[in-house]
């Protein structure tokens, strides 16, 4: 298996959102919140389940997945973060999952003892840490209604969405959906074979609410059609 290449230290960095907060608080405090850099290359694994889990990451590029391994051999992926998210809580406990790179990325590392005196220190880190957590249960929340509720349609709908809005809140306007990941990763994200995710697109396709320029860029074209099908009821 491809392992991470080394840390490399980055001391005194203003890179990421959690450095860039504690730094407009108190400039000083970043002699404190000293993040190390890790580039990882696709596929490559940040972190094994069972780990001791002694930081808190942030993406600063790339696109990765945390997933879990069920007792039958199954996969489960948990979810998929990119540019701006924020892996973990700033708690060190026994790793419940793994860390993988779905592409080519750079992490911050963030060490949870450091992070921890910071966010004593500064309000404006404290608030970004437990809204950032908040906002991380609030979508886990959804994507188990999605799971234990949703048909196969309205979850790829719902997945679809999610892409589409984050792209807009970016400031995009072209309705173009970036996919990193595999049509594998995608069904073992959703609970779905990977043919019914295959299946269900080309649904879509055919329905002229999608066009696909390849298998990681999708078009919405009907954004209606799309959200009346995420936002079918969810109780059956």
């Amino acid at each position: 298996m491809n392992t991470a290449s080394p840390i490399q230290n980055c001391f005194g960095q203003s890179e990421g959102i959690l450095a860039s907060a504690a730094y407009a608080a108190n400039p000083k405090q970043m002699l404190a919140l000293c993040s190390v850099k890790r580039k990882l290359s696709k596929n490559s694994t940040l972190m094994h389940e069972e780990d001791k889990v002694k930081h808190v990451y942030e993406v600063v590029s790339g696109t990765v997945k945390t997933s879990k391994l069920l007792t039958d051999g199954r996969r489960q992926i948990i979810g998929f973060f990119s540019v701006g998210d924020i892996i973990g809580l700033p708690v060190e406990f026994a790793a419940f999952y793994s860390i993988e790179a779905v592409t080519q990325a750079t992490i911050l590392c963030y060490p949870i003892t450091q992070l921890h005196t910071v966010m004593g220190q500064s309000d404006d880190l404290r608030k970004l840490v437990f809204n950032r957590i908040h906002c991380e249960l609030e979508k886990h929340i959804e994507h188990m209604i999605s799971l234990g509720r949703k048909r196969p349609k309205e979850r790829i709908a719902t997945f679809l969405l999610d892409y589409h809005n984050k792209r807009v809140d970016m400031g995009f306007a072209d309705h173009v959906i970036e996919l990193p990941m595999s049509r594998v990763d995608i069904s073992d994200y959703l609970g779905l074979t990977q043919e019914t995710v295959c299946r269900v697109l080309s649904h879509f396709k055919r329905q002229a609410i999608i066009t696909a320029k390849n298998s990681h860029e999708i078009t919405v074209l009907d954004l209606s059609s799309l959200q009346r099908v995420a936002q079918s009821s969810v109780f059956h």
